[in-house]
């Protein structure tokens, strides 16, 4: 379809948005059959992990007498 749109719903028109033919598409091909090229991904930073350090426990003195 010279001049046509595609959409996840079919070809439409490109001013008056009248469609032209019902197709059912997804977006991926409808993006690829109207020349959008995806962005390409990003891959996650990586994160070092974090050390855990347990908090040291004071150990209670026993309590001794006074005298």
């Amino acid at each position: 379809m010279k001049n046509a749109i595609a959409t996840t719903r079919g070809w439409v028109h490109p001013k008056t948005g009248e469609l032209l033919k019902a197709q059912k598409m997804t977006q991926e091909k409808a993006d690829k059959l109207n020349g959008v090229k995806p962005e390409p991904v990003k891959p996650a930073p990586i994160v070092e992990p974090t050390p855990v350090i347990d908090p040291i426990v004071e150990e209670e003195e026993e309590e001794k007498p006074f005298f």
